[in-house]
């Protein structure tokens, strides 16, 4: 059920609100001094790097999503989209993003209220629902892509053309090694902790 202007308006004061703070937290921890260790370990520390590295480009993200009204999340779910060729079933996104249904079926709202995306409904199983971007919706993704690759070209030049192959190569094995664990894949699919 819809609410007032007026509830809405506090809503989304809330959320700006909220998002605010994150803000200001990821700032003051990006800003923070590194800490020497009086007996440094590489190793350790190479994954120390590897974490900060990530968060910082998630603070990047943050920030360009934002200028286009846009949360992390829901860049990431329109990235999944225009890199789809097809429909992509709402339970797929779920297990992309590590969301629950009923987390995918709101952001899938927001996105609809705003023209962004599109539903084609199963008449059988609102799980089976498929979404798609609008014209639209591609239009903003696109702008917040290039915007986003700018960022991007930066970690490249930081790499070296040379290395950059190597390094997304690399990067792709460290990712993979969470397939080990069965913690990360409750991440990527929390159902069977719901049910």
């Amino acid at each position: 059920m819809e609410g007032t202007p007026e509830q809405a308006d506090a809503a989304a004061a809330a959320r700006a609100a909220r998002d605010a703070e994150i803000m200001r937290e990821i700032d003051a921890w990006l800003s923070a001094p590194v800490l020497e260790a009086t007996e440094p370990d590489d190793s350790v520390r190479f994954v120390f790097e590897l974490i900060h590295m990530a968060r910082a480009l998630e603070y990047h993200l943050l920030q360009v999503a934002k200028r286009h009204q846009m949360t992390a999340m829901q860049a990431r779910f329109a990235w999944i989209m225009a890199a789809s060729p097809w429909p992509v079933p709402q339970q797929n996104i779920q297990v992309a993003l590590g969301m629950s249904q009923g987390g995918v079926s709101r952001m899938v709202q927001r996105m609809r209220d705003r023209g962004l995306v599109e539903c084609d409904l199963s008449t059988f199983d609102m799980r089976y629902a498929t979404v798609t971007l609008t014209k639209r919706g591609k239009k903003q993704w696109t702008r917040l892509r290039d915007e986003l690759a700018s960022v991007c070209g930066e970690l490249s030049e930081a790499v070296g053309t040379a290395n950059e192959t190597t390094f997304r190569a690399r990067a792709s094995s460290v990712l993979h090694l969470d397939e080990r664990h069965g913690y990360f894949e409750a991440l990527r699919n929390p159902r069977p902790l719901l049910s």
